[in-house]
């Protein structure tokens, strides 16, 4: 199984994000039936995991439609797709989640 995880917007910032993962067999076709999950961490020690379930959208197509980044900095994001059999796919993205804008600054 192929599993691909996109982010919107890109890059996230803190707060709301659009996880949209996509489920192909080795041939192309959409994988339909899994159970998406989502955990993001910050790629230094000390921070609660953020977790997340995606929704089944379409085709292959799982959407975590609010996905919440708590701080600014460097994320490890890993979804894991489980089917019904027991067979798994996973798949990282490291992003960078930028913060606020300063109040004052251009």
């Amino acid at each position: 199984m192929i599993l691909e995880l996109a982010i919107s917007p890109t890059p996230p910032g803190v707060g709301p994000a659009r996880l949209i993962i996509s489920l192909r067999d080795t041939l192309g076709n959409p994988v339909e039936g899994a159970d998406v999950n989502v955990e993001g961490n910050m790629n230094h020690a000390g921070m609660v995991p953020v977790t997340g379930t995606a929704l089944r959208q379409g085709p292959g197509l799982y959407v975590l439609p609010e996905f919440r980044f708590t701080m600014a900095g460097s994320w490890v994001l890993t979804a894991t797709a489980t089917l019904p059999d027991g067979r798994e796919a996973r798949t990282r993205k490291n992003t960078d989640v930028v913060g606020p804008p300063q109040r004052g600054h251009l």
